[in-house]
């Protein structure tokens, strides 16, 4: 069967309350009934939650890739189980709050040569990104940010929800699975660009990002994951700036020691500069030898 939407999310571990209300959200809004089909790709380690209980609940299916080859990787194994006119990417984070499916395939079939599109997230996240290498002054990124003012070339769209029509995400070579994980939607984002396909962000539409507080940081994910993504993506597009870009990236943890010295949490601040040390170690593995 070949369904009009595929939704594919992938889980590693996940908060099963949140996860019941990503479904029921989804099941709550869909408006395409039987011609939609949710598919959830689980990384976790065998055994790590129900998922036969989960599969008697819920009409869904739910494919276990235990050896978890990565986000990207998981998104392309979840698009491979139907075949769909159209396909979403979306955390599972997050809960629909209204129905788009109908609403976004209409844009589509409505705009020649989009290839991708996004909607507003409530909850705190942004719904999209500046990019690193934009060469806009910082106060110009950060207007347009807080105005929505979106643009393919400056910004990229949260891989928080990506929708796509099928047929272009295999075009494009789908989600690269050398990126383990981050970086995933820049690098695709940047591939439908150069295929000449547009990308939108929808702000009259949204759903729910339940992120929470970003302010503490991971040190494995930030310090060894990212800074591995990022720097095989600046790779991989040939940005000869890559020192430049690399370092005005990770600015950011400069701010953030300032931030909790000034909250005598010291523990953090070590943290980030362990982070630190480890990003710069790996960029110069990439870039210097």
């Amino acid at each position: 069967m070949k369904y009009k939407l595929l939704t594919v999310t992938v889980t590693y571990k996940p908060n099963i309350q949140t996860l019941y209300d990503f479904i029921k959200s989804y099941t709550i809004y869909n408006d395409l009934g039987d011609d939609s089909r949710l598919v959830i790709v689980d990384n976790s380690p065998t055994g790590t939650w129900d998922t036969a209980k989960t599969k008697e609940l819920f009409d869904i299916d739910i494919i276990s890739n235990p050896a978890n080859t990565g986000f990207g990787a998981g998104n392309n194994l979840g698009f491979e189980a139907h075949k769909s006119d159209y396909v979403l990417f979306v955390n599972n984070d997050t809960e629909f709050t209204e129905p788009v499916f109908s609403k976004l395939i209409s844009k589509f079939e409505s705009t020649p040569g989009l290839g991708c599109v996004g909607i507003h997230q409530d909850g705190g996240a942004p719904s999209f990104f500046n990019r690193s290498e934009s060469p806009l002054p910082k106060k110009e990124i950060r207007n347009r940010l807080r105005n929505g003012q979106f643009d393919p070339f400056n910004f990229f769209l949260s891989g928080a929800f990506l929708m796509l029509p099928s047929d272009v995400f295999i075009s494009i070579g789908k989600f690269d699975p050398k990126i383990f994980m981050y970086c995933e939607e820049s690098d695709l984002l940047n591939r439908l660009n150069a295929a000449g396909y547009t990308t939108e962000y929808v702000p009259e539409l949204s759903f729910l990002h339940k992120v929470g507080s970003r302010k503490k940081m991971d040190e494995y994910l930030v310090g060894t994951v990212l800074s591995q993504s990022y720097c095989y993506f600046l790779k991989k597009h040939g940005y000869e700036n890559h020192k430049h870009l690399f370092f005005q990236r990770y600015m950011v943890f400069y701010q953030r020691i300032i931030y909790f010295s000034l909250r005598m949490d010291f523990k953090e601040v070590m943290k980030l500069l362990r982070i630190i040390k480890q990003s710069t170690r790996i960029y110069n593995e990439n870039f210097t030898h």
